[in-house]
């Protein structure tokens, strides 16, 4: 979504009260308040399909799906996003994380992804522990979120790129971000491993990311994030 600057610096109270009253959306960045347009057809239904995987698995889980309408508190306190969807598990533990992905066709024989992700220890199925959540009840922001995906635009994908991924992966119950193009097929995920080391990789068609936060577990394709966008996977 596009982004426009509308107010000198505020305070976290002060851009709350805003907020609430707002007929619009806003994000605070630093201190600084930018207007939020709206999103194309594709964008939106590529974040549906997202959001309909993560609450397909956090149904009757104690872990949680959001949309876009869902603050996520960052910084201090001056920086609010809303991102486009995200998976928050606010447990007194998280659980165990399989952080991986995989060829998702391997057991025909096809040849492993070129340049394959770095995992930890050995195998795709390491283990890690992440730190002891929040309980991130908040009923108008949430602040530990274990997975989080944003879906690019012209205009926003060097915001998503650089500066929201600088301040997500300091989130220390964050362990997978995901990046989905709305232009064309392409998306990468973020991940981090068992010594709190991130790693990136691109998806191809014959990927699948496999996503485990808390009690629940998911597995992503481009089949998936691209379903009914009029975007062919060939």
């Amino acid at each position: 979504m596009t982004q426009a600057h509308v107010h000198s610096p505020v305070d976290e109270a002060d851009y709350l009260r805003r907020e609430e009253a707002a007929s619009s959306k806003h994000e605070l960045v630093g201190g600084e308040i930018y207007a939020m347009a709206g999103a194309s057809e594709r964008h939106n239904r590529i974040a549906l399909n997202i959001a309909f995987h993560l609450r397909t698995a956090t149904r009757g889980k104690a872990c949680r799906a959001f949309m876009a309408d869902m603050k996520l508190r960052l910084a201090a306190s001056t920086t609010y996003y809303y991102p486009d969807a995200m998976l928050v598990c606010d447990t007194d533990d998280h659980g165990d994380h399989a952080i991986s992905i995989h060829d998702r066709c391997d057991h025909h024989g096809r040849p492993p992804l070129p340049n394959p992700l770095p995992q930890a220890g050995e195998g795709a199925n390491d283990v890690l522990r992440t730190p002891n959540a929040i309980n991130d009840n908040n009923p108008i922001y949430k602040q530990s979120p274990c997975f989080i995906a944003e879906v690019l635009s012209p205009a926003t994908a060097a915001i998503d790129l650089r500066e929201k991924w600088a301040a997500y992966r300091a989130l220390p119950s964050l362990r997978y971000y995901l990046l989905v193009d709305s232009e064309r097929l392409w998306a990468k995920a973020f991940f981090r491993d068992a010594q709190d080391v991130w790693f990136e990789q691109e998806l191809g068609a014959d990927n699948r990311l496999d996503v485990a936060c808390g009690d629940a577990r998911l597995t992503l394709t481009l089949d998936d994030l691209y379903e009914d966008t009029g975007l062919l996977i060939v």
